[in-house]
């Protein structure tokens, strides 16, 4: 049959503005199919689209520069910021909260809007896109970001729309193991939250209602459903509850003891607070192995939640991994950098470095050659470099820097048999494949910007039937981690010298940490093997992975190290950029770290005391 006219909906009306993160593939172009009972069947990253008139954010009024995309990963808001650009906002699945859709009853005049949907997202997520937004939108530096995103739909908020998002929110809770986006915030719900908010005034007119007005309840709900419909505690009710803290209480009497446990202390017992000079606990490795980091009982108070892990930590526990846990066969294949090593190459020059006739380059690689004295890292294939930038901690991992190109090898361990196209990888030097421009400061702009001749893999993900919606299209589709030693079911890896970028906080784009790093690594090549060789942005590409993300903002360390764990483990064996290791490890793992590494050193305390 002849192709039917394209309809009229959300993707013909948004398809040539929808803005694309850097990471995902553009199919603009990808003309549609039409049937008699479906609109087109074009395959999208995003598995919904909806359009939108506004977005509010605090006291930020937004206009759409395009559709609300959802996608695998999370949400993007494309935004127009007042040259007529696109700004793109995104909210990662893992730092949303909950969700809820209601009718709007009242907007602005002539507004298209007929449903508000309220995104209730995390703190650390709250100030990336308050970050994000500030050079558009002033906002005060002390103000604190607000936890809630609302957007003004087109679409009625009727049962098929309800069902749809539902659906989605659902997927994202079991991969995220988000309990609270099972079901959505009731319009009661949302205005208990809102009340609370610094600047619910201004968001509270989005639902109709006055700062002193209850919301009425909906219509779907029987008086006995609203009646038993829960409500979400007041800060104040909260502070009423008792916390489930016991203290040990010590008394001492002449010379008799006593503990006991408590919930409440009574008044005359005070907390006890070490106050003398840190005590050393432990030295790892012990005596004789040189090069033992010494903890103190200091260094053991950063693991408390809330505090921001110290060098001391971050250099002990890297160092216990690749000792102590990592497989025999990945350890010698690795060499893990002092937490100090990227502060001491980075740091300024000093007066007589700067009065030294020979280039910036040569002296960053200076003040750190010795580091590197015992140990010829062109012959690893993993250099993983702790970086701390403004009290933050992400993680580069150099891969393969003795490579020159691309390389194809059979893999011969895959995880189950393999089933699907044959895998080749097929590099050339210098060179990159049709439309491949290197990407912002030589950064892998998207999947198709790797020099693997073939597509990006959709082995392992499957695709649901279209639903209609008069202009709304829902994919799922389940993208399984399928790069790693015990994941991969090709029968073909690429690999490829990169440095990989993982950030749990996703901040900035890190490209001067990539170039500072290929300086050093060509002065080194030049002084460890006598012969240059340039490592540009082509040869020796940066990439920022697709890895777990913090929903705080002091646990950057503890991700750090969980990154470095999971890979010593479970090493990346193709190399097709972005790597997707969004499933790497459950978030439980991490809220675990910190106890897990308190009691590793208290062990460790106790072995080497007995031995002495």
């Amino acid at each position: 049959p002849e192709p039917e006219p394209e309809p009229a909906d959300i993707h013909k009306q948004c398809g040539e503005t929808q803005h694309q993160e850097m990471e995902e593939d553009s199919d603009k172009d990808a003309k549609p199919a039409s049937s008699d009972s479906t609109e087109e069947t074009t395959v999208k990253d995003s598995a919904l689209d909806l359009k939108f008139t506004a977005l509010h954010f605090g006291k930020v009024k937004g206009e759409p520069y395009g559709c609300v995309q959802f996608k695998e990963d999370g949400i993007t808001i494309p935004l127009k910021d007042p040259l007529g650009e696109s700004l793109s906002l995104t909210v990662v699945q893992s730092e949303l909260k909950r969700y809820g859709v209601w009718e709007c009853t009242a907007l602005t005049d002539h507004s298209e809007a007929n449903t508000l949907l309220l995104l209730w997202v995390s703190p650390a997520q709250a100030q990336l896109i308050q970050k994000e937004l500030s050079p558009v939108y002033p906002v005060e530096e002390s103000t604190k970001a607000s936890e809630f995103v609302l957007l003004e739909l087109c679409e009625a908020a009727d049962g098929q729309l309800c069902e749809l998002l539902a659906r989605l929110m659902g997927e994202m809770a079991q991969r995220n193991g988000e309990a609270g986006l099972q079901e959505p915030l009731s319009r009661a719900e949302g205005f208990s939250l809102l009340r609370k908010h610094t600047w619910y005034p201004c968001l509270l007119s989005l639902l109709g209602l006055d700062q002193g007005q209850s919301p009425e309840p909906d219509d779907s709900q029987s008086p006995q459903e609203e009646q038993d419909q829960p409500s979400l505690p007041s800060p104040q009710e909260n502070s009423s509850l008792p916390i489930p803290r016991y203290t040990l209480c010590h008394r001492r009497v002449n010379n008799s003891f006593s503990i006991s446990i408590a919930l409440k202390p009574n008044k005359p017992l005070i907390p006890h607070q070490y106050r003398g000079p840190p005590t050393k606990l432990i030295l790892f490795p012990p005596p004789p192995t040189k090069g033992g980091i010494s903890v103190t009982s200091e260094d053991l108070e950063c693991l408390e939640n809330g505090e921001f892990l110290n060098d001391v930590i971050i250099d002990f526990y890297l160092k216990y991994l690749l000792l102590e846990t990592a497989p025999k066969k990945v350890a010698e294949r690795t060499h893990v950098f002092s937490s100090f090593f990227y502060k001491q190459l980075t740091r300024k020059d000093n007066p007589n470095e700067e009065a030294a006739n020979i280039s910036a380059q040569h002296r960053r690689h200076h003040r750190v050659k010795t580091w590197t004295r015992h140990i010829d890292i062109f012959t690893k294939d993993y250099l993983f470099v702790p970086v701390n930038q403004e009290s933050h901690w992400y993680l580069a991992v150099i891969c393969f820097p003795w490579l020159e190109e691309p390389q194809s090898e059979e893999w011969t361990t895959q995880a189950v048999p393999k089933s699907g196209p044959h895998k080749t990888c097929q590099g050339k030097p210098g060179g990159h494949t049709t439309g491949d421009k290197g990407g912002l400061n030589g950064f892998m702009k998207t999947a198709t910007a790797n020099r693997c001749g073939n597509s990006p893999d959709i082995t392992g993900r499957t695709e649901s039937s279209i639903c209609s919606l008069s202009a709304l299209r829902l994919r799922s589709s389940c993208s399984l981690l399928d790069c790693t030693q015990m994941t991969c079911q090709r029968e073909r890896v690429c690999k490829r010298p990169c440095i990989l970028i993982m950030d749990s906080l996703k901040l900035s784009s890190h490209e001067r940490t990539v170039k500072l790093l290929r300086d050093y690594l060509q002065v080194e090549w030049e002084v460890r093997r006598g012969t240059p060789r340039k490592f540009t942005s082509e040869q020796m590409s940066g990439s920022h992975c697709r890895v777990p993300l913090q929903d705080n903002s002091s646990d950057c360390g503890i991700y750090l190290l969980q990154y470095v764990e999971s890979f010593l483990q479970d090493p990346v064996v193709h190399f097709d950029l972005p790597l997707r290791l969004e499933r790497w490890f459950p978030r439980q793992e991490v809220k675990r770290k910190r106890d897990k590494i308190r009691d590793l050193v208290l062990q460790l305390y106790s072995q080497q005391r007995s031995c002495t």
